[in-house]
């Protein structure tokens, strides 16, 4: 195995997963003002 090959491959799947977790958390946070702005209405 190629160290440096590796480690750009552990990177890269570091920012994937730093990605998903950023996306996934601004869409628990639309959906938690989303819940809100219905609550709200009603």
């Amino acid at each position: 195995m190629n160290p440096a090959r590796d480690k750009s491959v552990t990177f890269l799947a570091r920012r994937e997963y730093n990605i998903g977790i950023t996306i996934s958390s601004l869409v628990i946070i639309k959906i938690r003002k989303f819940n809100n702005f219905l609550f709200l209405t009603v």
